[in-house]
């Protein structure tokens, strides 16, 4: 069983759905996406204001399984990007990670 994790980036539609519009990829490490999750700013619960969110998303074998999701303003969905680059630069450039393969 491959499992691979990612965050995703999505933006409310006039319709009132919801649209992926970006994605970084995690890598297979649980424990990495589930701390680097952990640390971004938003709120946990769903709220009918809600126009930006992000994802945590388990894929395994091809089917994806949303583990959590953050709503976020667009100042903390600056600050979650900026987080969440450090966190894989770190991972993969820095301690010398790569993605499983």
């Amino acid at each position: 069983m491959k499992r691979t994790y990612h965050i995703s980036l999505n933006i409310k539609t006039p319709d009132g759905g919801f649209e992926a519009y970006g994605r970084y990829e995690l890598g297979s490490d649980k424990a990495f996406a589930r701390m680097l999750f952990e640390q971004l700013k938003g709120d946990e619960g769903v709220f009918e204001r809600s126009v930006l969110h992000m994802d945590l998303t388990e894929v395994e074998n091809g089917i994806p399984f949303v583990q959590a999701v953050r709503h976020c303003t667009l100042d903390e969905l600056a600050d979650n990007t900026r987080r969440i680059t450090c966190g894989v630069f770190k991972r993969f450039a820095l301690d010398g990670s790569a993605f499983d393969t």
